[in-house]
């Protein structure tokens, strides 16, 4: 049986191939250049692409070979940026999200309000500050007038009382 990475594999591969010695004078290069267009979007498929040597390929066709150096200074500049870039995102978690939705006191229902992994994996986050999250929250429920906001903050401590070991106890001791 022939999956989706097989398939995408001898895609790649016969790109390259009419790159390196195209089987047609004039079409076949523009072709493989405006399929690969479309497949290198995909990450599996630049991995591929960049396995079977196929940036290589591309350089001497869309720069002269006295620039070709530059071309590789650029490809690893972009590469970098990407690598930072995947950082950033993993810095910005999920509950960093929250906790300034939640600060600013702009309660709406995205996502993470109902992921019931997002409440797993940062239960015990609301136990920083001396619960300064659930202080907020009761907060807006004392205070707010917007109905969506008190819905959600509602909604997000009974996920707490229902996340948290001790959830209850912890939501009556700060009401009080």
């Amino acid at each position: 049986m022939t999956t989706t990475d097989d398939v995408s594999k001898g895609l790649v591969e016969w790109l390259c191939a009419q790159l390196k010695k195209p089987s047609h004078p004039s079409r076949a290069i523009p072709t493989a250049i405006n399929c690969l267009a479309t497949l290198l979007k995909e990450p599996m498929v630049r991995s591929l692409f960049v396995q079977a040597h196929g940036v290589k390929l591309l350089i001497p066709l869309i720069s002269p070979a006295s620039t070709q150096q530059s071309m590789q200074d650029l490809l690893e500049a972009l590469n970098q940026r990407e690598d930072g870039l995947k950082d950033n995102i993993k810095k910005m978690s999920s509950f960093d999200k929250y906790k300034q939705e939640v600060l600013l006191g702009h309660l709406d229902w995205s996502p993470m309000h109902k992921d019931p992994i997002f409440w797993l994996k940062n239960i015990t986050k609301f136990e920083e500050n001396d619960f300064q999250i659930l202080r907020v929250h009761i907060t807006i429920l004392d205070t707010s007038r917007d109905p969506r906001a008190l819905v959600v903050a509602c909604f997000d401590l009974s996920q707490f009382i229902q996340y948290h070991p001790a959830g209850r106890v912890i939501c009556d001791r700060s009401e009080g």
